[in-house]
């Protein structure tokens, strides 16, 4: 997989902010941005904050729907919007997004 954009705005160009990002057998990458990004820590419980390993509002916009599967038995397969459904809710509930 390749997925070339430019490095998010006030952030440092290294290779722990670089996509694609992976979790298990499951990889994302996105282009855009997600806003405010001082919010984009309510998205993940402090468990899932410590698996950070960069700073990007990709990153922790990716780790949310895989704690949803982790913690919560939500299902990523083909078809099954369950954890992105419940972290997309997560996101409008804080006003992260």
């Amino acid at each position: 997989m390749a997925h070339l954009r430019w490095a998010a705005p006030g952030l440092p160009v290294e290779e722990r902010n670089t996509h694609a990002f992976r979790c298990g057998q499951t990889a994302f990458a996105h282009n855009g941005g997600i806003y405010p990004l001082g919010r984009l820590s309510a998205l993940l419980p402090p468990e899932w904050q410590a698996r950070l390993t960069g700073m990007t509002d990709s990153e922790h916009y990716f780790l949310a729907p895989m704690a949803e599967v982790e913690d919560g038995g939500a299902d990523l397969s083909p078809g099954s919007p369950g954890a992105s459904r419940r972290a997309s809710r997560r996101a409008a509930s804080t006003r992260c997004c």
